[in-house]
């Protein structure tokens, strides 16, 4: 489910897709509707995250195939069928789905996403590089997770490539 849209239809707002990129994500929702509603997108994009994973392990999946529930919940949030597929970049949705396959990987590239969004003060930098944290922590930690958290990188960063090209074609 689009956590953005359904809010803005139960509590009221802006959509968020006329904001920003024109995705409806948390970014775009503080853009739109402010840091509150963005922030409870946040929360709820990485409970989705979050829950579905809660909800593999609960039903016994091995810990090898988390990462994949990771990625198919991350994928579903990126293309949903009830936006025609147009959904958002993946990035609360990611952090949600590893803070529960492994939330020592998900802290450590918070913090990362942290000092970079304030360093560089452009989000999409720190929401692109934080999942390479994740995918090069899980190379080091548990190698069978890599491939997952690769395609979950590149998923993100292809996400933001109209970030990229404004910031360093147009700025």
């Amino acid at each position: 489910f689009p956590s953005a849209l359904c809010i803005v239809k139960l509590i009221g707002g802006k959509d968020p897709r006329l904001s920003g990129s024109g995705n409806p994500g948390a970014t775009n929702m503080v853009r739109a509707n402010g840091r509150w509603l963005g922030g409870l997108t946040f929360l709820f994009d990485a409970g989705k995250g979050c829950l579905s994973v809660a909800v593999a392990w609960w039903l016994a999946v091995p810990a090898s195939w988390l990462p994949w529930v990771a990625f198919a919940v991350i994928i579903g949030h990126v293309f949903p069928l009830w936006t025609r597929f147009k959904g958002g970049k993946g990035v609360a949705t990611f952090f949600g789905a590893v803070g529960c396959v492994s939330p020592f990987l998900a802290l450590i590239a918070g913090a990362v996403w942290v000092l970079l969004a304030l360093v560089t003060r452009q989000v999409f930098i720190a929401s692109i590089l934080a999942p390479f944290v994740v995918f090069f922590g899980a190379g080091y930690w548990h190698s069978e997770w890599v491939l997952a958290y690769g395609l979950i990188a590149i998923i993100i960063l292809l996400r933001h490539h109209l970030n990229i090209r404004h910031y360093f074609f147009h700025h």
